[in-house]
């Protein structure tokens, strides 16, 4: 019989390798993770608060079933939805574990909750019927590009490390650019190591352009995470210098053979710049975000549930 509780330690290995496997179809495919169970597995472990604060998870006996989480950010008031997945051999309906799992779910999420993103790939029509039926709004369509190692071809360039004169223009044009994104200025600041930088053009405090990048050997991938530009130092190739130079740095690491990179699917420039550069198209992704006041999480009715994801599948 299944049983719902929170994930405990032991949960987390198992689970990673059953995430792992779903990442490979399509049809099960989401964001906000990797795609390999080791690195699924650090991820897991890096979550604060903990995984066995956030997730969920249906079992028979040992065996997980199926499950869903959040990774929380506290300080920002935003929760980025792992799943729901419904793994292989799962008893009973999907649509009635899935509507359980998330009422379970939504009950351990803080009251200053007050923004949940959902990020599935295009063919995974299990968690679009879900983020309908929870009056998710749709916020539109991303695109994850990958460069492989075979494909990169370095150039040369006078890009530098972001100096500490240029924190504060830093911080301004990226909020300028990205507005309400994951990371701020401030925490890509702070998150600046050996493995994760932030490469800039300009002169004395001022700033032209920027990348941020997280290499990660130990998973064999790195990611371009943001790339912005000044308004006045637009149309003059500098944002292909930035992107060379990053791409340079982070193969530096003999382990490293692929790099992703996601991009909004109505920017058609930046898709040249990446498809020049080597990239090419990976997944298809839609994103689905909720805003309201905390302790509103949306919940959904089992009957709504079943009759949207019967109506998505019968269309896919």
């Amino acid at each position: 019989m299944l049983a719902l509780h929170t994930a405990e330690p032991a949960d987390l290995r198992p689970l990673a390798t059953l995430l792992a496997k779903a990442q490979t179809r399509p049809s099960t495919h989401m964001g906000f993770m990797g795609l390999q169970a080791e690195q699924i597995y650090d991820e897991l472990l890096e979550l604060d608060p903990p995984a066995t604060r956030t997730f969920v998870l249906a079992k028979d006996g040992a065996q997980i079933c199926a499950g869903i989480g959040f990774d929380l950010d506290l300080e920002r008031g935003r929760a980025y939805v792992w799943g729901p997945f419904v793994f292989t051999g799962a008893p009973g309906s999907s649509e009635e574990l899935v509507r359980q799992l998330w009422q379970q779910a939504r009950a351990l999420l803080p009251a200053q909750i007050t923004l949940l993103d959902v990020f599935c790939n295009a063919a995974n029509h299990t968690v679009r019927a879900w983020a309908t039926a929870l009056g998710l709004p749709l916020r539109g369509e991303e695109l994850i590009y990958v460069l492989k190692r075979e494909e990169f071809t370095p150039t040369p360039g006078a890009i530098q490390p972001l100096r500490p004169e240029q924190h504060a223009a830093f911080i301004a044009l990226h909020e300028q650019t990205f507005p309400n994104t994951y990371y701020n200025g401030s925490t890509i600041i702070e998150r600046i190591n050996t493995e994760r930088q932030v490469f800039a053009s300009g002169s004395g405090a001022a700033l032209d352009g920027y990348i941020y990048v997280e290499a990660m050997p130990e998973h064999g991938e790195g990611m371009i995470e943001f790339v912005g530009v000044a308004p006045a130092a637009r149309g003059q190739g500098l944002a292909k210098q930035l992107l060379a130079h990053a791409l340079e740095w982070m193969f530096q690491w003999a382990t490293i053979n692929e790099i992703e990179l996601v991009v909004n699917a109505r920017n058609t420039a930046a898709q040249r710049l990446y498809q020049s550069a080597g990239f090419s198209l990976r997944f298809t992704m839609i994103n689905y975000r909720w805003e309201g006041p905390g302790g509103s999480v949306p919940s959904v009715s089992a009957a709504k549930a079943g009759a949207l994801i019967e109506a998505v599948d019968n269309h896919a």
